[in-house]
C-alpha cells in the first residue's frame, strides 16, 4: 500500500517497473495505491500505473477505454467522500432520508466551487481512494474503493443508473437526458456503454458496499483479446468500408510500379504526367515540403530527383486518399489541420533524424493522413459529432473514446481500416491507429508514430488546453521536452516555420497554377 503522494517514493518507483508489474501479475498479488488528496499528479501516476499494467497482460487496446473509466470512479469516490464531509460540516445526516433531500440540493454547486477544498480537507477527515490491480486465473480487474459505504438513496440511484443504460440506445440519447442532481449518472452510463463495446458484460460491472466502505470493481475476462476487438470492429464497420471508393486505376498501376524495383523511372514519370490533377497536386506538396528550397519545384522529374521514389510513393499516398475520399481542400478545416500536422511532422523528423530520408518522407505523408477517418466518421454521423462535441469539452473526454461508443471504432481505427483496404504500407496505417496512443504502437514503427503524436499535439498546444503534467511524459523525455517551457519554445518555433511556409506556398502555387491551367 502507498500513502505519500508528495513525491514519487522508491516503492511508488517500483509499480513503473515492468519486472515488478510483471511479478505481481505470475503470482496473482494486488498491487494497490491508496491516496488521501488525490491530487492530479497522482491521478496521472494511477494511470501510468494501469496502463503499465494492461501492457504487460498485451491488453494495450483497452488503455483509453480503462483509464476513462478509473477517471470517473476515482472522481465519483471522490465526491462521495467529500459529500459526506459536506454533510457533516452543515449538521445533516446522510442516512437521513429528509436531510439528504436537502443537502443534495446545494452539495453539487457547493463542491464544483470548493473542488479544491474538499480535495485537501480529506486527509484531516480520515477519508481516502484506493485502486487495486490482480491477475487472478480467469479474470484480472481494476477496483476503485474509498472509506465509507453507501447510503440506501445512493446504492438505488447508481443501480437505476445501470439498469438505464440497458434502455438507452446510444450516448446521444444519455446526453439528452442527464441528471442533474449528483453528476454520477452520466458517467456511470458511459462506463456501461465503453464496457460493452470492448466485450465486457455489464454483469462484470459491480458495485460493493459494507458499514465502512464501497468498492466499484471491474472485472475483465483474462481470454479477451485484440483480434477479438478488431473482429467486432470490422464487422460493424464493414458496410460503411464497403461504400469507399477505390482508388483510381492509374494510382494503383503508378504505385505498384514505384514499389518494383526494376520498373523504369522514366516511364513512372511518364505516367504520372498524364494526370494533371496529380502532377499538380504532388508538386504542391513536394514545394511545401522542400524546407530548404530556395525556388519552386515544377517537374516530375525534379521532385523525385529532391525527395525519392519513397518520397514521391508516400505523397501519392496522401494525394490518392484525398481525393478519394473527396477532402475539399482548403476549404475544411480537417484539411488544414492535416497538412498542418504534415508539415509539423516533417520539421520534427529533420530536426531528430535528419540523414534518415525514407524515415522523413514516411513521416511527413503519416502526419498528413493521421485524422483521414475523421471524414469517413463525420460523414456517417454529422449529427453525433455535432451534439457530442461540448459533452467531451464539458467532462474531458476524448472524443475518439465517444466516437468508439457510437460507431465500434474511433476515427483513429477507420482510418487505419481505410489504408490497409487499399494496401497503404504499414507504416502509414500504424501511425494513423496509435497516434493518440504511441506507447502500443509496434516497436519497428514507433518514431514515426511518436513524431504524429507530438507533431498534433504541438499544433494543438496551449497552457489553457493542455495540463503538461498529464501529457505523455517518456515521449516528451524522449525528444528533449524537459519542461512546459520548453513544449512552448518547440510549439512556437515551428509555428513560426510554418507561417512563412504558407507565405511560400502561395507564391509558388501561383507558379504552378499558371503552368497547369
Amino acid at each position: 500500500m502507498i500513502e505519500n503522494e508528495n513525491y514519487l517514493t522508491q516503492k511508488e518507483l517500483k509499480l513503473l517497473d515492468p519486472e515488478f508489474i510483471d511479478k505481481a501479475i505470475k503470482s496473482h498479488e494486488p498491487i494497490t495505491v491508496t491516496s488521501y488528496k488525490l491530487t492530479p499528479e497522482m491521478e496521472h501516476y494511477l494511470h501510468n500505473v494501469l496502463s503499465l499494467f494492461l501492457h504487460q497482460l498485451d491488453q494495450d487496446y483497452m488503455t483509453e477505454y480503462l483509464v476513462y473509466c478509473l477517471n470517473e470512479l476515482l472522481d465519483n469516490s471522490r465526491r462521495a467522500n467529500a459529500k459526506r464531509i459536506y454533510f457533516k460540516e452543515n449538521k445533516l445526516d446522510i442516512f437521513s432520508p429528509h436531510d439528504y433531500t436537502q443537502g443534495i440540493k446545494t452539495f453539487k454547486a457547493t463542491y464544483n466551487s470548493q473542488l479544491q477544498y474538499y480535495r485537501a480537507i480529506q486527509e484531516e477527515y480520515g477519508f481516502f481512494v484506493s485502486m487495486t490491480l490482480k491477475q487472478d486465473t480467469d479474470f484480472f480487474y481494476f477496483e476503485v474503493k474509498n472509506n465509507a459505504p453507501l447510503t440506501v438513496f445512493e446504492y438505488k440511484r447508481m443501480h437505476d443508473k445501470i439498469a438505464r443504460s440497458f434502455i438507452l440506445k446510444n450516448i446521444e440519447n444519455a446526453v439528452a437526458s442527464p441528471d442533474e442532481t449528483e453528476s454520477t449518472g452520466l458517467g456511470l452510463t458511459i462506463i456501461i456503454m465503453m464496457l460493452e463495446k470492448i466485450g465486457v458484460n455489464v454483469s462484470n460491472f459491480t458495485i460493493l458496499t459494507d458499514d465502512n466502505s464501497t468498492t466499484l470493481q471491474i472485472r475483465i475476462p483474462s481470454t479477451m483479446s485484440e483480434q477479438q476487438y478488431i473482429a467486432a470492429i470490422s464487422e460493424e464497420l464493414s458496410a460503411t468500408l464497403k461504400a469507399l471508393p477505390r482508388l483510381p486505376e492509374n494510382v494503383i498501376q503508378i504505385s505498384n510500379l514505384l514499389n518494383d524495383p526494376a520498373s523504369d523511372i522514366n516511364k513512372i514519370i511518364a505516367l504520372i504526367k498524364q494526370d494533371i490533377g496529380l502532377t499538380t497536386d504532388l508538386l504542391r506538396m513536394v514545394n511545401s515540403a522542400a524546407i530548404r528550397l530556395s525556388k519552386p519545384c515544377t517537374d516530375i522529374a525534379e521532385a523525385v530527383k529532391m525527395v525519392g521514389i519513397r518520397g514521391i510513393s508516400n505523397l501519392i499516398y496522401a494525394v490518392s486518399t484525398v481525393r478519394a475520399l473527396n477532402i475539399p481542400k482548403n476549404k475544411v478545416e480537417l484539411w488544414r489541420h492535416a497538412t498542418t500536422v504534415g508539415y509539423y511532422t516533417l520539421v520534427l523528423a529533420y530536426e531528430f533524424y535528419p540523414s534518415a530520408r525514407n524515415f522523413v518522407s514516411d513521416a511527413y505523408t503519416c502526419g498528413i493522413l493521421h485524422d483521414i477517418g475523421k471524414v469517413v466518421f463525420t460523414a456517417a454521423h454529422p449529427d453525433t459529432v455535432k451534439n457530442l462535441t461540448p459533452l467531451c469539452t464539458q467532462r474531458s473526454i476524448p472524443p475518439r473514446l465517444l466516437e468508439k461508443i457510437t460507431a465500434g471504432a474511433n476515427h483513429s481505427e477507420i482510418g487505419a481500416l481505410i489504408t490497409r483496404n487499399w494496401n497503404f504500407p504499414e507504416v502509414i496505417s500504424c501511425a494513423i491507429q496509435y497516434h493518440h496512443i504511441p506507447y502500443s504502437a509496434p516497436k519497428e514503427y514507433r518514431n514515426t508514430v511518436e513524431l504524429v503524436y507530438l507533431a498534433d499535439l504541438l499544433v494543438h498546444y496551449s497552457p489553457k488546453k493542455y495540463d503538461f503534467e498529464k501529457l505523455y511524459l517518456p515521449i516528451l523525455n524522449k525528444y528533449n521536452i524537459k519542461s512546459e517551457e520548453d513544449l512552448q519554445y518547440l510549439a512556437h518555433t515551428i509555428q513560426k516555420k510554418y507561417q512563412n511556409m504558407l507565405k511560400r506556398e502561395v507564391s509558388w502555387n501561383s507558379i504552378l497554377n499558371g503552368q497547369y491551367n
